[in-house]
């Protein structure tokens, strides 16, 4: 279990930054959490659906070898997205 985080953490740090500026944008655009929530559920199926398109996940297999599919990455990512949008927007909330 704690080998698949560690491993969910490597892959999902590609995409901190940009998933922290996306959280801060729709928390600056005061859009509602069930709103954001939902955004950011449709760009995790959009990039699944250009994945498939391209069939060519070959990034992926490193962590395929080593037991983690390709869907649990993109939903441990959506997890690591939900919680760092509920903290951006939590945050939000104290500051203003």
């Amino acid at each position: 279990m704690c080998l698949k985080l560690e491993l969910l953490w490597i892959f999902y740090r590609k995409f901190f930054l940009a998933g922290l500026l996306i959280n801060v944008a729709l928390a600056f655009f005061n859009l509602p959490l069930a709103a954001a929530i939902l955004f950011k559920f449709l760009l995790v199926v959009i990039i699944l659906m250009q994945g498939k398109l391209k069939k060519n996940f070959s990034p992926l297999v490193f962590y395929q070898n080593l037991g983690v599919s390709s869907i649990q990455l993109l939903l441990g990512s959506f997890v690591f997205e939900l919680l760092g949008l509920v903290f951006i927007y939590k945050l939000t909330e104290v500051i203003l």
